[in-house]
């Protein structure tokens, strides 16, 4: 999911400061992951759960 498409689906009417925390926060526990990792600045680049991340959910 690109981070348009992330706040959309929380019903967010624009990326927040807030949004964005949780997404680096996401990063950090490797609960997400870029789906291009040596690109990170790409307007292309999304993001994508991790086995981590699935399990979480799935809890």
């Amino acid at each position: 999911m690109s981070k348009v498409e992330l706040f959309r689906s929380l019903g967010q009417k624009k990326i927040s400061g807030q949004l964005n925390k949780v997404v680096r926060f996401l990063m950090r526990e490797r609960s997400i992951e870029y789906t291009l990792p040596d690109k990170p600045r790409s307007r292309f680049q999304k993001y994508r759960l991790t086995d981590k991340g699935r399990a979480a959910v799935l809890s």
